[in-house]
């Protein structure tokens, strides 16, 4: 829907995605970037790091994507009406230099670790997200949690999920990139989990654009004694997702997409960040939380799978939870609250 606050306004966002950082910001930033221009604005992407796919991605929505290396806060600014920062390994200072612009400055952020934020507006879609986060550190407004969470168009308004009882299809997400490797482990516990359960169970493991290892992959699915697909850099990930009857993630930005569609999830942490995000959602009850994926025991991963696939009524009360946390309109919610920023009398 058009904004009239909005047409004609240009949005800069400031992200980055490889083999190391993931590609979930740039994901979340491209949902941000298309609500922004179906709202009547312009968008520009700002990235020193971005997968080939991904760009590709940005390029045929009509965002111009530019380069960040060399580039000073002001010529970042330059021509924007408002800027979205997204990026823990961006540095404070960029925050600053960027706020002493004037633009208003809208930071992206998972975990409240930054000292000041000098900012307009902070969002952070992470179920655990609250205002003591950020107390004494920003005046910015805050959107906080999964209401806000940046999902594009495929995921908006979804259907209420019907679960099976019995399982037939698990899915594997471990990220746009995988950076520490745990496709492979994921995938054999996986194979493992379908031999016990006998029947006609698919595993599909989809591979993100960042990931060096998608061959292997494809060849160790290959040799599985059971069925087993690998999709690599997926397009659209609604279908893919919605056909899953359990779900076996990183914990990452694919999370919400899961949620929203009411996928019955089994997490495992990356890194530190990625550790609350985890635990939040098996609080809420839309998600077992299997804690560092580092370190996992295998089997353990096989018997929750197991365990879950035996259990239509608990991967229901998941699908429940996670559709109730995420209702796929976070994108557009957040454009709204940032044309305020320009015409807070909505005039």
């Amino acid at each position: 829907m058009k904004d009239r606050r909005l047409v004609g306004r240009t949005l800069a966002i400031r992200a980055d995605g490889d083999s190391e950082i993931g590609t979930g910001h740039l994901m979340r930033c491209l949902a941000l970037a298309d609500a922004w221009q179906r709202a009547g604005g312009r968008a520009r992407l700002i990235s020193a790091a971005i997968p080939g796919a991904i760009r590709q991605r940005y390029e045929e929505l009509g965002v111009s994507v530019e380069g960040a290396a060399g580039r000073s806060a002001p010529d970042m600014a330059a021509g924007a009406d408002v800027v979205v920062l997204d990026g823990q390994h961006l540095p404070d200072s960029d925050l600053d230099q960027l706020a002493a612009t004037g633009v208003p400055l809208v930071v992206i952020d998972d975990h409240g670790w930054r000292p000041r934020y000098p900012c307009a507006l902070i969002l952070n879609q992470n179920a655990y997200a609250s205002p003591a986060l950020y107390e004494g550190k920003t005046s910015a407004g805050l959107c906080l949690g999964p209401r806000w969470c940046l999902l594009r168009p495929e995921f908006a308004d979804p259907a209420p999920r019907v679960t099976a009882t019995r399982i037939a299809r698990i899915l594997i997400l471990m990220g746009g990139a995988d950076p520490t490797g745990r496709s492979a482990m994921a995938l054999e516990s996986a194979a493992r989990a379908v031999r016990q359960l006998g029947g006609d169970i698919e595993i599909v493991l989809v591979v993100g654009a960042a990931n060096p290892a998608v061959q292997d992959l494809v060849d160790l699915a290959a040799g599985l004694p059971v069925p087993a697909t690998v999709l690599h850099d997926v397009r659209s990930m609604a279908p893919v997702l919605s056909s899953a009857d359990l779900a076996i993630s990183a914990a990452g930005s694919t999370i919400w997409e899961l949620a929203a569609l009411g996928a019955p999830m089994i997490l495992g942490s990356q890194n530190r960040g990625e550790r609350g995000t985890a635990s939040a959602l098996a609080v809420e009850g839309a998600a077992v939380d299997l804690g560092p994926l580092d370190g996992l025991d295998p089997d353990r991963l096989t018997r929750t799978i197991v365990e879950l696939a035996a259990d239509a009524e608990t991967r229901r009360r998941m699908s429940e939870a996670g559709q109730r946390l995420v209702d796929g309109a976070g994108a557009d919610r957040m454009v709204s609250r940032m044309a305020d920023l320009l015409d807070p009398d909505g005039r």
